[in-house]
């Protein structure tokens, strides 16, 4: 309730606010689970499994017609493609992302979908982190009343605010019956150095670069390796527009692009090619080998709690 106030959403507000929420279909994971836990009257809450094929989504939200629309960035991407296909047609005040991270370039896609929407972004652990923008774009602020989040590098040492931490540790302050305490959480996270105009108390999260498990090492031109983090993917792969969804691999000889394109897009592979290997020798890497591979689909979410994992290694990576 907290966070849907936080984004302007009052229960009972004329009428009862209409949420739908795309997550998990496994009751293991906190997005199926909370809308069970909110529908009681106070909003018009709905969940529809993320594995659900689009087309089914799309005749479902025509139907529902949500005043919130809450899911997985790239679900929501999915949707903002038929949205412009005139398939779906939706305008939500709100749209929220979660699960997974909601970068710039996908926050701009929306808006540009669906201008009149206030684009949100929420992060939160199983174990029990809350964070939640005060207004679209302005950082997270981390429900500090709920647990103890400590920013760490590879060692546990604490980092100063302003530095990309290398994983969380995690003590929940409300979970009596399995106390949780300096929780290794893999996440990668920055905190804003300075409080927030809002007036609230609780620190924010500036950035979120993704997981450390995600990391891809590299070869330098040095002969070193090269950590590439999901983000260097995320901002080059996002901003096409043509492009509905991604998936990064990489194999003993190189980086393999897995791309659903809109339909008479091929053209745009050379320039992706092109802008990515850009990106990746910036960072020193050496040479990258790039293949594109356009796809129909890229197979089904059912295997990571609906979430999508859009970079993966196939290769024994040893961190330097």
């Amino acid at each position: 309730m907290r966070i849907a106030a936080m984004m302007g959403i009052v229960p009972f507000s004329v009428k009862r606010p209409r949420i739908v929420t795309i997550g998990s279909p496994s009751p293991l994971h906190d997005s199926y689970r909370l809308p069970l836990s909110m529908d009681i009257g106070l909003y018009h809450y709905h969940m529809l499994p993320a594995t659900t094929p689009v087309e089914e989504l799309v005749k479902k939200l025509n139907i529902l017609k949500p005043d919130l629309l809450r899911g997985f960035p790239s679900m929501l991407g999915l949707l903002a493609s038929e949205q412009l296909q005139s398939r779906l047609q939706i305008n939500p005040r709100f749209i929220a992302g979660g699960g997974e991270a909601l970068t710039e370039e996908m926050r701009q896609q929306l808006k540009v979908v669906w201008p009149k929407s206030a684009v949100f972004d929420i992060y939160g652990t199983q174990e029990g982190i809350r964070s939640m923008e005060c207004s679209p774009g302005g950082g997270m602020h981390l429900f500090e009343d709920l647990g103890i989040i400590e920013v760490v590098d590879e060692h546990n040492r604490p980092v100063p605010d302003g530095s990309l931490g290398h994983k969380i540790l995690f003590t929940n302050l409300f979970s009596f019956t399995l106390p949780i305490i300096r929780y290794e959480i893999s996440d990668m996270v920055t905190l804003d150095t300075e409080p927030c105009s809002c007036g609230r108390p609780f620190r924010r999260i500036s950035q979120i670069n993704g997981r450390n498990d995600d990391v891809i090492y590299l070869k330098s031109r040095t002969g070193d390796q090269v950590a590439v983090h999901p983000v260097q993917f995320w901002d080059v792969l996002e901003s096409f527009r043509e492009i509905r969804q991604y998936q990064v691999v990489q194999e003993c000889d190189g980086i393999y692009l897995h791309l659903v394109l809109d339909n008479g897009n091929e053209a745009v592979i050379d320039s992706i090619r092109e802008r990515l290997g850009r990106e990746l020798q910036a960072l020193g890497v050496s040479k990258p080998a790039i293949h594109v591979k356009p796809a129909a689909t890229l197979g089904d979410r059912s295997g990571n709690m609906g979430k999508w994992k859009n970079i993966i290694s196939n290769l024994n990576q040893t961190p330097p």
